[in-house]
Formats: C-alpha cells, sequence, structure tokens
C-alpha cells in the first residue's frame, strides 16, 4: 500500500525517503514487505509527508506508511 500510495503522490522512493528522514532502500524494504515499522515510527512518518500533526491518526488520513 505505501507504494501505491507514494507513486499516487508521484514521489520516487528517494523523494518519500529524504522526506520522512530514511534511506530509499529502507522504503523499498518496506513496500517489499521486508521490514514492518513500529506504530510510532508510522504515524511520525504519515505526519512528516502529510504535514498532518501526529495526534490526527484519528482523522481519515491516507496512509504512507501501513503497519502489518
Amino acid at each position: 500500500r505505501i507504494q501505491i500510495a507514494r507513486e499516487e503522490q508521484h514521489m520516487t522512493q528517494l523523494e518519500l525517503a529524504k522526506k520522512i528522514g530514511c534511506t530509499s532502500q529502507h522504503i523499498s524494504a518496506i513496500e517489499r514487505g521486508a521490514k514492518t515499522p513500529t506504530l510510532e515510527t508510522s504515524r511520525a512518518k504519515n505526519a512528516a509527508a502529510t504535514g498532518v500533526p501526529n495526534n490526527a491518526e484519528k482523522t481519515a488520513l491516507i496512509p504512507l506508511i501501513t503497519i502489518k
């Protein structure tokens, strides 16, 4: 789902990685299912990528980082 959301935003893995403060390799691993971010990391990265405050997770956000 992260890949779909990223592509809908017309972003490369590198662009998303720079925006949320990780590497493009990490984004790739998450998209492949090789890594799963923690809930807190996901919320922080969603906030960073969307500009929506971290405490707004109860609102209808498009999840950029999925949690398995």
